[in-house]
C-alpha cells in the first residue's frame, strides 16, 4: 500500500541521532556501546579497569571486576546525593538550591551506617562539623533572684561554693 507507512522504528529525536551517529565508526555500519553502557551504569568502567591496571592490585584484573566497583561507586554516590539534596531542601534560606558541603557533611554524619563507612578520618572540606554540645558544657547552673534590697538592687541567692564544687 503506497499510502501507509510500515511498522518500523519509532522516529528519534535529533539529539539521539546526533548521539547514535556520533558513535559510529567510520567504516562500519555497528555501533559502538561502551561498557557501562551495556552494564547499564553512568559511572565509566573503562576508566575504571584503567586505574585498576594502572595501580597494580593484581596480576590479572577481570572486566567484571570494574563493573562491580563502578556500581558500588554509582550507588554511593546517588545515596549521598540524594541524603545531601535532602538536607539542602531543608535549609530554604537560599534563593538558589545547590549542593553544598555543609549539606554532604550534614547527610554524611547523620546516617549511621555512612558516617560508619566513611569514618571520623575523612575531612569534606569546607563542611564544617556537626553541631553538637556536651552535656557538661550545656549543664545551666540554676539561680533564683531573691526580692529587691533596701538600695533597689537584686541580689541573688545562689550559693557560689556549691556551683564551684559542681564544676569540679
Amino acid at each position: 500500500m503506497p499510502g501507509k507507512k510500515s511498522p518500523s522504528k519509532p522516529s528519534m529525536t535529533k539529539k539521539a541521532e546526533t548521539q547514535i551517529s556520533n558513535r559510529v565508526d567510520e567504516g562500519a555500519d555497528k555501533l559502538r556501546i561502551t561498557s557501562h553502557e551495556r552494564a547499564g551504569l553512568i559511572f565509566p568502567v573503562g576508566r575504571i579497569l584503567r586505574i585498576m591496571k594502572e595501580g597494580r592490585l593484581a596480576d590479572r584484573i577481570s572486566d567484571k571486576s570494574a563493573v562491580a566497583i563502578a556500581a558500588v561507586l554509582e550507588y554511593l554516590s546517588a545515596e549521598i546525593i540524594e541524603l545531601a539534596g535532602d538536607q539542602a531542601k531543608e535549609e530554604r534560606s537560599m534563593k538558589k538550591h545547590m549542593i553544598k558541603p555543609r549539606h554532604i557533611t550534614l547527610a554524611v554524619r547523620a546516617d549511621e551506617e555512612l558516617s560508619e563507612f566513611i569514618g571520623e578520618q575523612v575531612i569534606i572540606p569546607m563542611g564544617g562539623v556537626i553541631p553538637h554540645i556536651l552535656p557538661e558544657i550545656e549543664k545551666k547552673t540554676k539561680r533564683k533572684r531573691a526580692k529587691k534590697g533596701q538600695d533597689g538592687e537584686e541580689e541573688e541567692s545562689g550559693d557560689e561554693e556549691g556551683e564551684a564544687e559542681d564544676m569540679k
